[in-house]
Parts: structure tokens; sequence; C-alpha cells
């Protein structure tokens, strides 16, 4: 079957090598290589592709009926080593 397809220059490039050491066409190479990875494609279990997510329980790190610590911990500059509102030295 013939039909007109864009092929990236690298591809074409490696095509039209293995072309000149396989000795044959390089639409029959392209066909070839095509079908063999459609085949591994579709012997692939489908959860080998599946999402897995993962979450954890993070905890409240400031009471949310608290304004005034609430207005506090969002004006504090966020840092890694961060561990409570007075740990880390790092901010000044």
């Amino acid at each position: 079957m013939r039909i007109t397809s864009d092929i990236e220059k690298p591809v074409l490039e490696c095509l039209k090598r293995l072309q000149k050491k396989e000795k044959s066409r390089w639409a029959k190479i392209a066909s070839l290589l095509l079908a063999e990875a459609l085949s591994r494609e579709s012997s692939r279990k489908p959860s080998e592709a599946r999402l897995r997510w993962i979450s954890a329980p993070m905890g409240a790190k400031v009471d949310l009926a608290d304004k005034a610590a609430l207005y506090r911990e969002m004006e504090t500059p966020w840092c890694p080593m961060r561990t409570s509102p007075q740990s880390c030295g790092c901010m000044g």
C-alpha cells in the first residue's frame, strides 16, 4: 500500500543508512520497524501505563480558625528548613 507521510530528517537519514546496509528499500525497512514497534506497544500490559497516585494526609500547620495565626503564616517567607514558626534562622 502506498501512502504519503512526513518523516523527520534524522529518521529519514537513519532509514537511508539502513537501506544501504540491508540492501533493501527504505520503505520496506520503515514498514518492518513500524510493525515491530506497534507489536511491542500492543503486547504491553495496560497496567504498565497506568498512573499510580500516591497521597498522604498533610495535617494543618496552622489553626485556620485563628485569623491572626493564619495571616502571620501567610506573610512569613517560605523556607524548606522551617518545621515550626521559629525553627529556621535563615530568613532573619
